[in-house]
């Protein structure tokens, strides 16, 4: 009979926890050989935990998904080598005599890293895998009882333990702002005297992810929604009170902005916490690009967020 088990895959669900504990007692399926030794009161069988190799070391792990999110996780598989009480061999007894005599628990916790390190082992989120490490169940000696042929030196069970980890991804999003600019005299606009105006509280990015820091880099670039030629938005009104020829530029932190080049600006950097997000002066300013006419002037313009 195989002395071997797979045991129920932990679910590892990292959300609104950097840490994630759970213990298991063992199961012992009746599939299992039975152990003996001598029979009667002199010699009786002790179990206990171990481990395939080593001594329970930390086993760090990327899990990543398919958009570019990552997270490098500590997982530890911890016994810690508690014994049985005394079994009564009675020459064979079941393995299942065991059941719930023995536990051992996962721990798991997020990692905060500088830099991704792609010497990592890397899993997808929501995938099965095994630990690396896994759990032996051994007799001690059964005191030379191997002259009586009841030796159970090469008694061994073995527990594999399979987990899946989940985390929830780093979203950031902007609320709809509309903005409004203090009218302009015709003259000040022919005469090229518009000023940039700021509107500080215009562009406050709201990040989430239940862990307090970025699964992946966050980036942001502007998207024109009205009519531009790159440097400026072009009017979208057309009815007979709106003005011609006049538009917007738009300018961020004293920089104008192309408003159709897909230029992507760090919001965040990968594994920051989000508290880092820097709040970002957005100015826009009027603008002329043909004969004037006066009237009312509106123009959109996507900020659309996106990872890597």
């Amino acid at each position: 009979a195989s002395n071997t088990k797979i045991e129920d895959v932990i679910e590892i669900k990292l959300d609104s926890r950097n840490v994630f504990e759970k213990e298991v007692s063992m199961v012992f399926p009746d599939s299992f050989s039975g152990f003996h030794c001598l029979g009667g009161t002199a010699v009786e069988n002790r179990f206990k935990t171990t481990y395939s190799s080593g001594n329970g070391e930390t086993v760090r792990y990327k899990i990543k998904d398919d958009s570019g999110h990552r997270l490098y996780v500590d997982v530890t598989l911890f016994v810690d080598g508690s014994q049985t009480g005394k079994q009564k061999a009675n020459e064979t007894s079941q393995a299942s005599k065991l059941n719930n005599n023995l536990k051992y628990k996962v721990l798991a916790k997020v990692v905060k890293v500088e830099a991704d390190d792609n010497s990592i082992e890397a899993k997808s989120a929501g995938e099965a895998f095994l630990l690396g490490n896994y759990i032996k169940v051994k007799p001690l000696d059964c005191h030379g009882a191997a002259i009586c042929n009841h030796d159970n030196t090469n008694h061994e069970y073995s527990f594999k333990v399979p987990i899946k980890i989940f985390f929830t991804k780093t979203t950031c999003s902007l609320s709809n702002n509309e903005i409004t600019l203090p009218p302009i005299s015709l003259s000040d606009l022919l005469a090229g005297n518009a000023q940039v105006e700021y509107f500080p509280d215009a562009l406050k990015f709201t990040c989430d992810g239940g862990l307090g820091m970025t699964t992946s880099i966050v980036n942001y670039h502007f998207s024109a929604v009205s009519a531009t030629n790159g440097d400026y938005l072009a009017n979208e009104l057309t009815s007979a009170d709106s003005a011609k020829n006049v538009g917007f530029k738009i300018f961020l932190n004293d920089n104008l902005i192309h408003v159709n080049s897909d230029e992507k600006r760090q919001l965040l950097g990968y594994n920051k916490e989000m508290t880092e997000a820097s709040e970002l002066k957005l100015g826009v300013q009027y603008y002329k690009y043909g004969n004037v006419q006066p009237g009312n002037v509106k123009s959109s313009v996507y900020i659309i967020t996106s990872y890597q």
